[in-house]
């Protein structure tokens, strides 16, 4: 009894592989059959699936900026003009001792005249001056561990020192920069979301378009004891091909994109003497893309055909 059960179960399931097999060979064949209407839904899909992964890239690479950003935590005072090695020394110890300073250099007046005569154009403007004016400069480096509050009450702790003119730091322009690229990850969401639900539309449209085009022949199957989900079935795995088929091709797109970038990019990049390098959009936005796009595609043939054949049993 048990032996016969698990024969009808294993006969049962075997059943079922060899209809979902035959129903994916049917949908091949099926968009086969239309290979320009295929292409045109595959070119538009890929597009749609593509724009997040630009955006995505974008908020990448803006990230990356923004951790540099984090990591230069320099904050430079620059000393009254004219003041005595003496003194400069006493307010570079000054600055050592206070908390939250993990590390100083003191620049002179020699050496920041030297960094001024390496840039474009410098050389014809220093000719004309007497003398050094610029100030020592001490740079101190903050605690990797302290946050912005912290980071300021120290600028301005720094800044109270006998001896110290002015105190320089980037934490207003990182401020802007950081909500840049919170703002950059909203509209990727909401991108993405909008990119999401015209795929979804498309392979609606697509397979609506071609269940009322086979009502005939679905209504000959549907007499013949076809059920739904077995008429349904050929086209929730088209589906779920045209959204595969367009993440892989949104990959490929957003691929290319940043190799015809990378070099432009890094040329500019060496330009102003920087190491940065333009990153692709990431494995975990591929991988994402990869897994909505069949995702969306099943839904958006389930959702037409299904409103397709409740209205055919209308009728």
């Amino acid at each position: 009894m048990n032996a016969g059960g698990a024969n009808a179960r294993t006969g049962d399931a075997g059943r079922r592989s060899e209809l979902r097999r035959a129903a994916l060979v049917h949908a091949l064949e099926r968009l086969a059959a239309r290979p320009i209407a295929t292409a045109l839904t595959l070119a538009v899909l890929a597009l749609a699936l593509a724009l997040p992964l630009f955006v995505a890239m974008a908020v990448r690479n803006l990230e990356g900026l923004a951790g540099g950003l984090q990591a230069a935590r320099d904050l430079n005072a620059y000393l009254v003009p004219g003041l005595d090695a003496a003194t400069v020394e006493a307010t570079r110890a000054r600055v050592e001792a206070l908390p939250g300073i993990e590390r100083v250099v003191l620049r002179t007046p020699d050496e920041g005249l030297a960094r001024v005569a390496e840039l474009p154009g410098a050389a014809d403007v220093l000719a004309g001056l007497d003398d050094n004016p610029l100030p020592y400069v001490i740079i101190a480096q903050a605690d990797p561990a302290l946050d912005r509050p912290a980071l300021r009450a120290l600028a301005a702790e720094l800044e109270a020192l006998p001896g110290v003119d002015l105190v320089h730091h980037d934490l207003a322009w990182r401020d802007r920069f950081e909500a840049l690229v919170d703002a950059a990850r909203r509209l990727l969401a909401l991108l993405a979301a909008i990119a999401g639900a015209g795929a979804l539309l498309v392979v609606a449209q697509t397979v609506w378009t071609e269940v009322a085009r086979r009502r005939e022949e679905i209504g000959i199957i549907q007499m013949l004891g076809g059920s739904r989900g077995y008429v349904r079935r050929p086209f929730l795995y088209a589906g779920a091909l045209l959204g595969l088929a367009a993440a892989i091709g949104a990959a490929l797109v957003s691929g290319a994109v940043w190799l015809l970038l990378e070099g432009p990019v890094a040329a500019l990049a060496a330009s102003y003497d920087s190491e940065f390098v333009l990153r692709g959009p990431g494995w975990l936005a591929l991988a994402l893309t990869g897994l909505a796009g069949p995702m969306l595609g099943w839904s958006g043939a389930w959702i037409a055909a299904t409103r397709e054949l409740a209205r055919g049993d209308r009728h």
